[in-house]
C-alpha cells in the first residue's frame, strides 16, 4: 500500500502502477499515524517542509519514506529525490516496486517532556500570551527568581522523533529566553538567550547551517585586522593570496562546509542564539555536540518547536530531555545513483 501525500500526484501515479497494490492520497494537515501504520511506503509529495511532516509520523525505523518534489522551480526539496525525477514518476514507482533503490537511515531526536502530549498544537497555532504592562509574572526575574518553580514529577516520551531541529524559546522573539541546561549529565547551568536550537545530522544543512555560517565578507575584514598585527603579518597564506576576499572566499567556504554532519550520526548539535553573557551567567562555547540534552524552563511563555511543525508549551519549571536512539531512525529509500543531497529546507 501506498499513501501519497497530495492529490495532484495521485491519478499521474495510479495510471502508472501495473502492480496490484493499494494508493492511498492523505491531504498534509489530516495525515495522522492510523495513515502510516495502514502504509508498507510513505510518499511526500510537496517540499522538505512535507517531508519533515509525513517523517513525524512515522514510527516505525523499518518503514520506508520517499520524498518526491512536487514544485523543483520554488522548493529546494533536498530531502526529496533530486529534481530531475519530477518528471520520471513512472520510472520512480517501477523502481520501488522493483526493490531497485538502497535504504538509508537517518538519526532523529527523542523527546521526553513533563508537558503532557496532549498539549501538542499545530505550531502556525501558537500565539503568545499578552501580559499585563505592570503584572507581576510578566516581570520574571532570573536572577531572583531561578529556582522558584520546582521540577515536574511526571515525563511523557512523545509520540514522534525530530528529523530535522527541536527549537525552545519564549514565544515572542523579542522575549528573552531563560532556562537551564544540562550537557550529557553534567550540572545544569543557567542561560539567557534567544533561544536554543538542537539538530540532528540531517538539520545540520538547515537552521543550524543559516545560524552559524559566515560570509567572505566578514571573513576578509578579519583577515585585514589580523594582517595589521605583528604576529600575523608575517603569515605565509596571508602573503600567498592574491586578495584578502580569495582567501576569505576560501575560508568562508571551508568553515560553512564544516558545519555539516553526517545524517547518521549519533550525536545532536547544539547552538544558543545570542547568548548573554555576563558576570551572572557564565556558560562555556555557545555551541558543540552531545548526545543527551536536559533543559528547564524558567520563562512564562515558552514553547518547544519540532520540525517546523509542532509546538509544545515549555512553561517555567517544564523539563525537557533530548537524545538519540538507535531505534528511532528514519527509513530513507533512495536511488544508489543518486548524489548526497544536502542543504535542506
Amino acid at each position: 500500500m501506498f499513501n501519497v501525500l497530495e492529490a495532484k500526484f495521485q491519478s499521474v501515479i495510479c495510471s502508472q502502477i501495473k502492480y496490484s497494490v493499494q494508493v492511498n492520497t492523505v491531504n498534509c494537515n489530516k495525515y495522522d499515524y492510523e495513515d502510516t501504520k495502514a502504509a508498507d511506503l510513505v510518499i511526500s509529495v510537496g517540499g522538505d517542509g512535507t517531508f519533515l511532516s509525513a517523517a513525524l509520523r512515522i514510527t516505525d525505523k523499518n518503514k520506508p519514506i520517499i520524498g518526491i518534489n512536487s514544485n523543483p522551480d520554488t522548493s529546494e526539496g533536498s530531502l526529496c529525490l533530486p529534481r530531475h525525477w519530477h518528471n520520471n514518476i513512472p520510472l520512480i514507482v517501477d523502481r520501488l516496486m522493483n526493490g531497485d533503490f538502497r535504504h538509508s537511515y537517518r538519526q532523529r531526536i527523542r523527546l521526553i517532556s513533563s508537558t503532557p502530549p496532549s498539549e501538542l498544537k499545530a505550531l502556525d497555532g501558537v500565539t503568545p500570551l499578552i501580559f499585563e504592562p505592570h503584572a507581576p509574572h510578566s516581570r520574571h526575574s532570573y536572577e531572583t527568581t531561578q529556582s522558584n518553580a520546582p521540577f515536574q514529577p511526571s515525563t511523557y516520551l512523545l509520540p514522534f522523533r525530530s528529523l530535522n531541529d527541536v527549537f525552545v524559546s519564549a514565544c515572542m522573539s523579542a522575549r528573552v529566553s531563560r532556562y537551564e541546561v544540562s550537557i550529557d549529565d553534567n550540572e545544569p547551568m543557567p542561560q539567557k538567550s534567544s533561544g536554543f536550537l538542537v539538530c540532528t545530522g540531517t538539520g545540520s544543512s538547515s537552521w543550524h547551517r543559516s545560524l552559524h555560517q559566515v560570509d567572505a565578507n566578514l571573513v576578509a575584514r578579519i583577515l585585514s585586522l589580523a594582517s595589521d598585527s605583528s604576529v600575523s603579518s608575517n603569515d605565509n597564506n596571508l602573503s600567498a593570496a592574491s586578495s584578502y576576499f580569495e582567501l576569505a572566499a576560501l575560508i568562508a567556504e571551508r568553515y560553512n562546509s564544516s558545519l555539516l554532519f553526517s545524517p547518521d550520526s549519533h550525536y545532536m548539535a547544539f547552538s544558543v542564539r545570542e547568548l548573554i553573557a555576563n558576570h551572572v551567567f557564565k556558560f562555556g562555547s555557545p555551541r558543540g555536540f552531545a548526545k543527551k540534552l536536559r533543559i528547564v524552563s524558567r520563562m512564562d511563555d515558552a514553547y518547544i518547536s519540532v520540525d517546523g511543525w509542532l509546538a509544545l508549551p515549555f512553561e517555567d519549571g517544564a523539563s525537557l530531555e533530548l537524545s538519540i536512539h538507535p531505534g528511532d531512525v528514519l527509513c530513507v529509500a533512495d536511488f544508489s545513483d543518486d548524489s548526497t543531497k544536502s542543504n535542506n529546507r
